[in-house]
């Protein structure tokens, strides 16, 4: 059984974080699948839009799926993993790493940095990125409640 590979940047980034790994696995044959995740950075409900299309991208990945989470991607790995099914598989690449339980809280220096680096509450860098275009997708994604 070969596995397909959905990779998941980091919500403070792009995609290109992961695209040269990304393409080397598809080298090897396998399916892979990277979405930009960053439009939901301008979304009511970001989290679970980010949640969402992730797990919507890998909807057309045979099992077992691996999904590749970067930096702050780490917290909804999960989340993620529990929505394209049972047997996936979870690859941390220098990421955060949720608790067993309860929630995933910034500390307050992260906080104060990330306020630091914020233009009308969304990061300087996912502004450039999304700036062009507004998301209009529903939280729940497509055929999902």
């Amino acid at each position: 059984m070969t596995a397909s590979f959905l990779f998941v940047h980091s919500p403070l980034v792009g995609p290109s974080t992961l695209r040269r790994l990304a393409d080397l696995v598809a080298t090897t044959g396998r399916a892979v699948a990277l979405p930009n995740l960053s439009p939901m950075a301008t979304s009511a409900h970001p989290h679970e839009v980010y949640t969402n299309w992730a797990i919507e991208a890998a909807g057309d990945l045979a099992p077992p799926v691996v999904v590749i989470g970067h930096s702050g991607a780490g917290p909804f790995l999960p989340t993620i993993a529990a929505g394209v099914g049972p047997g996936t598989a979870l690859v941390f690449v220098d990421a955060v790493v949720p608790p067993e339980s309860g929630e995933h809280r910034a500390t307050e220096s992260m906080k104060v940095m990330l306020d630091q680096q914020t233009v009308n509450g969304m990061l300087r860098l996912v502004a450039r990125l999304v700036a062009p275009r507004r998301c209009s997708r529903d939280p729940a994604g497509p055929g999902r409640s």
